[in-house]
């Protein structure tokens, strides 16, 4: 593994450059992580027995494999990705950031692409 690595490591100095930019690698993913779990606001669905729950990933789960009523697991379902709809710009903006991150140590370790 190494020696398959050997041509894209650096002289001493860049890669001592390289790694003061190391903690920002995570951003997007750590955005990411905040923005679905902390920061998002769940709609709320009505069922047919008056039970209100918002949509939050675990309510959802378990709507999906215990509840058989089919409108009531397409409601849930709107209700759930609709939150996602709601915020398709910044998920588009951390995902364009991850790609940048990704063609950055591409170009910089010497890599024919993103994928190598």
């Amino acid at each position: 593994e190494i020696y398959r690595l050997q041509g894209h490591i650096l002289d001493e100095k860049s890669e001592k450059l390289i790694s003061y930019y190391g903690q920002y690698q995570g951003a997007p993913k750590s955005i990411y992580s905040e923005l679905s779990t902390t920061n998002i606001k769940f709609g709320e669905v009505e069922f047919k027995d008056g039970t209100k729950l918002p949509m939050t990933y675990g309510n959802y789960s378990k709507i999906m494999a215990t509840n058989l009523d089919q409108d009531e697991r397409k409601k849930a379902f709107d209700a759930h990705y609709q939150t996602f709809e709601n915020y398709k710009n910044t998920y588009g903006a951390i995902y364009r950031s991850s790609l940048q991150r990704d063609f950055a140590v591409a170009q910089t370790r010497n890599y024919n692409s993103t994928l190598e």
